[in-house]
């Protein structure tokens, strides 16, 4: 099980609400796989854009590399 990350971390999207952890994301079974690789992108650059504004970037990190393991998860169809 993942650690909760902060809100700061989570990802918005634009008609389905909030994901707080990659995994919340790659069980929605609302999305195509298509869908949850762009929205992985998407987050990943959010994040690493975010990293550089915040004084504690370790929670960024952790996200960073969650959807890191999401992505190659997805790629090998084990989601």
């Amino acid at each position: 099980m993942q650690t909760p990350l902060p809100p700061a971390t989570h990802y918005k999207h634009p008609q389905l609400g909030t994901y707080s952890s990659a995994d919340e994301l790659l069980a929605d079974d609302r999305l195509s796989e298509t869908q949850k690789q762009i929205a992985i992108e998407a987050w990943r650059i959010q994040l690493e854009h975010g990293m550089s504004e915040e004084a504690d970037p370790a929670p960024f990190k952790a996200a960073v590399k969650s959807l890191k393991g999401a992505a190659d998860r997805l790629a090998a169809g084990q989601h």
